[in-house]
């Protein structure tokens, strides 16, 4: 789960920095595709 932390901050710096000037407040909607096989979590492309 850390991993996927990591990625999800790194996604936000980048739209952030998209912004030169930062907004006042930064909305965005994130999803995550993941399926379960056999007690193993694969996450969706």
């Amino acid at each position: 789960m850390g991993e996927l932390e990591n990625y999800i901050s790194t996604i936000f710096e980048e739209v952030k920095g998209d912004y030169g000037q930062q907004p006042e407040q930064l909305t965005a909607k994130i999803t995550i595709r993941a399926k379960e096989k056999e007690g193993e979590i694969t996450y969706l492309d």
